[in-house]
């Protein structure tokens, strides 16, 4: 996994802004997630929430994901709501 997380901060472009950017920052939050590294994970997808400009729901439901393992219960809520919102019949979303 180190591997993933070297190859997605390589594909971070400094001063960059847009979706491009936001998938970069969702993939290596997800890479650090499981690698039990929360608080980084949280950091990137902050910043790929941000840069969401596609409105890509799955930005929301793994940050929501990650404030769930850190007991942010109702920040992880209002993610997940907002994911159901922006993508309304991806049971996923509800479900969580």
């Amino acid at each position: 996994m180190d591997n993933a997380i070297l190859q997605f901060t390589n594909a971070i472009k400094p001063g960059s802004s847009g979706g491009g950017q936001a998938v970069h920052y969702n993939n290596r939050g997800l890479a650090y997630f499981h690698e039990g590294f929360k608080d980084k994970a949280l950091d990137d997808f902050n910043d790929a929430v941000r840069l969401n400009t596609q409105g890509d729901p799955t930005i929301y439901f793994n940050r929501g994901n990650v404030l769930l393992a850190l007991e942010n219960f109702q920040e992880a809520i209002s993610d997940y709501k907002e994911a159901s919102k922006i993508s309304p019949s991806n049971p996923k979303y509800h479900h969580a």
